[in-house]
């Protein structure tokens, strides 16, 4: 109907057609912000048929913008309710707000961070021409990065840190009258002024805040104002800071008690049900869409406790980030290292490399401390002259791959897996001498300086391992479960995990 009525309608009866059949605006005027929803609908079908109402409309050129709009997520200024008083609470992002003006603005959540990690990538594909003569491309597909990709990380993170200074400048320029930051107390950010990021490595408005002129000591503050038993103060440029852990009940703004007649109650199984729905949601939000096979929260907490426990060793002082670095680089280092030659030739060349590779993975602050870490690491392996090295030495064409990305669904009946995809990269794949069947290496750089320490290990890692075995089993339909091994390059030691 819709097809015949915009060949033979006019333009205006055809997109009032569009607007009643599709019921477009009835669908979004029940979701939430539902005026303003309709109001960007309304506005739409406005352009559409100004678009459409003239001498000679090209509908191709219209679907084409249509297009691009969605797959460049387009900007577009949003529309307004007519009804829309002017002292109503709008909420909005940065970006929206720009040329807007207010007499009051609240900035929240300026403790928020991107919360990636080195390397990590936000998409299941990116590609992007490299500055230069050439103009190159390089990309990133599920995790996997082409060798010059961090090029471009290092280009985009330049990038996301001035913007991230611009827009913490358009948004504290929208008040006339009261501007208002709020967020959580980062501690290494107001407390230690040595521990503070670089505005050029800061990954949140706190963060470059804290680099404000007169910035007061906060600590020292909060404790002189819970022994007082009030929550605020202002600082020698008028800035008011609030710390509302401090703040009592009576500093609350009391409700209207007469409101409380007009409270619909549920009843109490309602509400139960709500509960538990409620609960459901967080759980199902907290579960990612794509998860790395590697990730693991409890091996984290157990470095973390590391840390704290080497923190009275200076000699061993890498942190868990320096050591997270040294980690991807040393197993650069072994993906492009030369089977086929001298094996003491390989290593050596590969170790010259590790500056290079570093000075890549980390910004300058970072690059002394994770050299130094992997730099320890191929010094424990070789003087190890462990199962590792002889493995290394004897693989030859025995090599399958090396650096092997693996794209797989989620386990089935797998509660924390990922929502849509696990992905993840097998260091090294080899045919066993013996038995002439495959073998999963995933190489760790863990510190192990006891031989008890490796059934710790084979536990930490059974889950990982049971990834990779099943990616490899399904990929090339085998009628086997290839075996899992852990080299530690540490020890040296060479661990089957069942």
């Amino acid at each position: 109907a819709l097809r015949r009525s915009f060949d033979t309608d006019p333009v205006d009866v055809f997109v009032e057609k569009l607007r009643r059949f599709s019921l477009l605006e009835v669908t979004e005027a029940s979701r939430f912000l539902g005026e303003f929803r309709v109001a960007n609908l309304d506005r739409f079908f406005r352009e559409v048929l100004s678009e459409l109402d003239g001498a000679s409309p090209d509908v191709q050129e219209l679907l084409r913008r249509l297009r691009r709009g969605v797959l460049e997520e387009t900007e577009a200024e949003g529309a307004r309710p007519s009804e829309a008083v002017v002292d109503a609470v709008r909420v909005m992002t940065i970006h929206k707000a720009k040329g807007l003006d207010f007499k009051h603005t609240y900035i929240v959540q300026t403790h928020k961070t991107t919360g990636r990690r080195v390397g990590q990538t936000a998409k299941p594909v990116e590609a992007e021409r490299v500055f230069g003569a050439d103009g190159h491309f390089e990309y990133s597909l599920l995790g996997a990065p082409t060798p010059g990709f961090h090029v471009i990380l290092e280009h985009r993170a330049q990038r996301e840190a001035a913007e991230r200074v611009r827009t913490l400048y358009v948004a504290m320029t929208r008040a006339a009258d009261r501007l208002v930051l709020l967020g959580n107390w980062d501690r290494p950010t107001f407390d230690d002024e040595a521990k503070r990021k670089s505005p050029e490595a800061a990954e949140s408005f706190s963060q470059l805040a804290a680099w404000r002129d007169g910035l007061p000591h906060l600590p020292g503050r909060a404790t002189d104002l819970a022994a007082a038993g009030t929550s605020s103060f202002e600082d020698e440029d008028g800035v008011h800071w609030r710390f509302l852990a401090l703040a009592s009940s009576d500093e609350t703004v009391a409700s209207d008690e007469g409101a409380a007649d007009d409270l619909v109650f549920e009843p109490p199984g309602s509400v139960e049900k709500l509960r538990q729905r409620r609960s459901s949601a967080a759980l199902r939000m907290a579960v990612p869409f794509q998860r790395i096979a590697s990730d693991d929260a409890p091996h984290f907490d157990r470095e973390e406790e590391a840390d704290r426990r080497s923190a009275s060793e200076p000699s061993r002082g890498a942190t868990r980030d320096a050591r997270r670095v040294a980690g991807t680089a040393v197993h650069r280092v072994l993906e492009d290292l030369d089977l086929e030659t001298s094996l003491d030739e390989s290593l050596a060349l590969g170790r010259s490399r590790l500056p290079a590779i570093v000075a890549a993975l980390t910004e300058e602050a970072g690059r002394e401390a994770a050299v130094a870490h992997a730099t320890e690491v191929f010094d424990r392996l070789e003087s190890s002259r462990g199962a590792v090295l002889d493995r290394l030495s004897g693989l030859g064409d025995r090599c399958v791959a090396r650096e092997l990305s693996v794209l797989l669904p989620p386990a089935e009946g797998s509660e924390p897996d990922a929502v849509g995809f696990v992905v993840g990269s097998l260091d090294l794949v080899y045919r066993d001498p013996d038995t002439d069947r495959l073998v999963v290496v995933d190489f760790k750089t863990d510190e192990v300086n006891d031989p008890r320490d490796l059934d710790e290990k084979k536990r930490r890692y059974a889950s990982q391992g049971a990834v990779y075995q099943r990616a490899l089993r399904e990929a090339l339909a085998l009628d086997y479960t290839p075996r899992f091994e852990l080299w530690m390059l540490w020890s040296g030691d060479v661990v089957s995990v069942a």
